[in-house]
């Protein structure tokens, strides 16, 4: 066996980091989870977003339901108007006085239909501006999370990169060192090599 020597770092054996560094290095080894401190409001806004586009889609349906009740009324007042203008019997003055009798109440039945269509309408519109407004803004914080994201990868690849510039300078402090007690028999101290500079990569979550 090599008899360790006091002056130099002591090595693991399944890594050339010195043990005093090693604890830094493994802290930097997994990229670090991605945090965005607005990810809550994102949320919201969505959640928001689809509660409004299903009372737009609440209010386009009764608004076609509305339409399609006006018609169908329409219609058949239009068509028991054809029949009595071709009836040339003598129950067409029978038939018209029937029908003059009942109009008034469907012709309220009309306006109101024709009441709550307009006012659908106008819900309706705002309904389609309210969800409009949704979408941009849910878009909007999007892009913020995608550009806080491109920089929260920019920086992690950043650290590791400095982070694999300590391990080859360590590892080249460890040969330097080896060779150096080999060629002058004295310790030689890795940090007299390098100096103590590694970098500390804190295992924190990062938030942008």
């Amino acid at each position: 066996m090599v008899k360790q020597r006091a002056g130099c770092a002591r090595f693991t054996h399944h890594s050339s980091i010195p043990i005093f560094h090693y604890a830094n290095f493994s802290l930097g080894a997994a990229m670090k989870r991605f945090v965005w401190r607005l990810q809550k409001v994102l949320d919201i806004k969505t959640k928001q977003e689809q509660f409004r586009r299903t009372e737009l889609f609440r209010l386009t349906e009764e608004l076609a339901q509305r339409r399609t009740e006006l018609l169908m009324r329409q219609g058949i007042l239009y068509d028991i108007m054809a029949d009595i203008a071709k009836d040339t019997s003598p129950r067409r003055l029978g038939a018209q006085e029937f029908f003059l009798r009942h109009t008034a109440a469907d012709d309220a039945q009309i306006r109101r239909l024709q009441d709550q269509i307009a006012d659908l309408e106008v819900r309706q519109k705002q309904k389609m501006a309210e969800v409009l407004a949704a979408r941009r803004f849910r878009e909007g914080l999007e892009k913020l999370r995608a550009q806080a994201r491109e920089k929260f990868i920019r920086e992690q690849e950043r650290l590791e990169q400095k982070e694999a510039d300590g391990r080859t300078t360590m590892a080249f402090a460890r040969d330097a060192c080896a060779r150096m007690t080999e060629d002058t028999g004295s310790e030689t101290p890795v940090e007299s090599v390098v100096g103590d500079s590694s970098p500390v990569v804190r295992n924190e979550e990062h938030k942008p």
